[in-house]
Formats: C-alpha cells, sequence, structure tokens
C-alpha cells in the first residue's frame, strides 16, 4: 500500500457483505472468523462462503491501489491451496472480489483463472490492463459509487455468480420454485 492511502480492505468487505447478505433473494452469506495472525493455526480460505440452491461460494475480497494485485504479497498459500481445492467439488465457485482502487473497478476472478495467470502464463499479479484487454475470464461486479465506496447492484452479483458457476460446471439448471413462494 502506498504511503499515506488508507486501507479500505476490511471496508470493502462490509460492502460485499452488504451486497450479498440477502436472504430474502434466498443468498445465504456467512463471514468466515478472521482469526489474527492464523491463532492456533487456522486461517481461512476465504472472507465469505455464499450460497444459492444450488451453488457454494467461496469469496476472498482484495482491494489494491494501482493498478496491480500482487500474486506473492496479497495472497497466501493457503488462500491460493483451499479455493483451488473448493474449486474442484462440484456446484462450488470459488475466487477473488478484486476492487481496483485508483480505477473505480471490481471485478470477480475465479480462482481457476488465477492459477492460470500464476502457472500457466507465469504472471505476479493481476494486472487493470488485462482486464481491460479481456485477457481472462472474469466479470464486473458493477454498482454505483458513492464517495468512496460503491454500492454494488445484488441482483445483477448473484446472477453472474450463478452463470459463471453453470458455466465452469457445463450445467444447465432449470429455475426450482419453491413451496413457500
Amino acid at each position: 500500500m502506498a504511503v499515506g492511502k488508507k486501507n479500505l480492505g476490511k471496508d470493502f468487505e462490509v460492502k460485499i457483505k452488504e451486497c450479498l447478505n440477502k436472504p430474502e433473494l434466498n443468498f445465504s452469506l456467512d463471514r468466515l472468523p478472521d482469526p489474527l495472525g492464523g491463532y492456533i493455526g487456522v486461517r481461512n480460505i476465504s472472507d465469505y462462503q455464499g450460497y444459492k440452491f444450488p451453488f457454494l461460494y467461496y469469496l476472498e475480497c482484495k482491494c489494491t491501489y494501482g493498478n496491480t494485485l500482487n500474486f506473492k504479497s496479497n495472497i497466501t498459500d493457503d488462500q491460493w491451496e483451499g479455493l483451488t481445492e473448493k474449486s474442484k467439488i462440484f456446484g462450488v465457485l470459488a475466487g477473488f472480489c478484486i476492487w481496483f482502487i485508483d480505477y473505480d473497478k471490481t471485478i470477480f476472478v475465479p480462482i481457476q483463472e488465477m492459477n492460470k495467470l500464476r502457472f500457466i502464463d507465469n504472471k505476479k499479479s493481476v494486472n487493470i490492463k488485462d482486464v481491460i484487454d479481456n485477457s481472462f475470464k472474469y466479470f464486473n461486479i458493477d454498482g454505483k459509487k458513492k464517495r468512496i465506496y460503491f454500492d454494488y447492484f445484488t441482483d445483477e452479483f448473484i446472477t453472474n455468480l450463478d452463470n459463471m458457476c453453470k458455466d465452469y460446471w457445463n450445467i444447465d439448471i432449470v429455475e426450482v420454485k419453491f413451496r413457500n413462494e
């Protein structure tokens, strides 16, 4: 983080929670406990676990000033390994919500794409230029900008998560009506 720049990470996590914590839309979002310094060996793979029938989501929130999110300094080994393992389970989508603060751009990148960037393309970071050039698979998390933060569009975000999960697992799900509707 640049000198004099405020760390907006925790507030960004709250904005994602405000967007997705919508039981009235049949979306469940749980904050995973975040022990300081990996207390007693506990390290989480993501900030949130979300569920909307029939999919499970693991979301790690990252924000960065400048044009890159550095893999080595911004993502822990536990996050790489844990999200990768979860992504192998049928119906699970695991990845990163990344806010490029200086560019007013927030995206979701699945761990499969992050692994491709890191291990196949030998990239050291996610770069805003690659985002603008659509060099990998992601989707925009759109919203209305307030003074600093965004109020993200919930319906669009959830739909994009569902569509990306369907795409990765190559499945076509027919909408299920709930009895109590």
